[in-house]
């Protein structure tokens, strides 16, 4: 695990022994979405992957929406000075404050 370059990003990256426990796991990933999509029905899968496509770019734009609106980096309230008039929010039972 690393840190990522945006607020709380974590990168993953699977062992050897995971990417062998993953493709031995694949086999029954493909079983179960077969089972469902012939319970669903094709126009049913099919209708239903769309909308996971549409899920997933949906997520992506949010994330870069609040990527670019994010909050100002939080400071401790020792490193607060009145004297730069900075406007701040308690950040709740922390001793964080978010300063403009």
């Amino acid at each position: 695990m690393k840190l990522g370059d945006r607020h709380n990003e974590r990168i993953y990256r699977l062992t050897y022994a995971g990417r062998t426990a993953t493709l031995a796991a694949l086999p029954y990933w493909e079983g179960a979405q077969q089972r469902l999509s012939s319970a669903l029905g094709e126009d049913k899968w099919q209708a239903l992957l769309q909308l996971l496509d549409e899920v997933c770019s949906a997520a992506k734009k949010a994330e870069q929406i609040r990527a670019k609106n994010s909050f100002p980096p939080l400071k401790r309230a020792s490193e607060f000075n009145p004297a730069q008039n900075q406007v701040f929010a308690d950040s709740g039972p922390t001793d964080l404050l978010a300063v403009d």
